[in-house]
């Protein structure tokens, strides 16, 4: 897995965030929205899935060795 890390040097305003996000469930209102649902949704499934079933290939192999 890689991981990138950027400060943006910007303030973050965490109640405005989750409210952003609250305000796309349970129904999508825009293409932005409609975008969260994918990301935090079926896409995100994928990666969880596919990350899994590495970590599990590899824990085989290395019990295999």
């Amino acid at each position: 897995m890689y991981f990138i890390l950027v400060d943006l040097h910007a303030h973050k305003d965490t109640r405005e965030i989750l409210g952003r996000l609250n305000r796309c469930y349970p129904f999508p209102e825009d293409d932005v929205q409609r975008g969260v649902h994918q990301y935090l949704g079926p896409i995100n499934r994928r990666i969880v899935k596919a990350a899994a079933e590495a970590l599990e290939r590899a824990m085989r192999s290395g019990l295999e060795s």
